[in-house]
């Protein structure tokens, strides 16, 4: 498995927090959802920051 440094979608993020977040988030959902929807879905710039301001609701 790679790592989230070698992941783009990783690297199109900006700040550690959000880094944290996002990979937090990536794995908590990839249990239920998949793991290649959850990384599309993040991949977005969109869909990222409603997935971000949800979580902090």
């Amino acid at each position: 498995m790679s790592t989230a440094t070698e992941n783009p979608v990783w690297e199109r993020m900006h700040g550690e927090s959000h880094k944290a977040a996002a990979l937090n988030l990536y794995l908590r959902l990839g249990h239920t959802r998949g793991y290649a929807k959850v990384a599309q879905e993040l991949g977005n710039y969109s869909a990222r920051r409603i997935f971000l301001s949800k979580q902090n609701q």
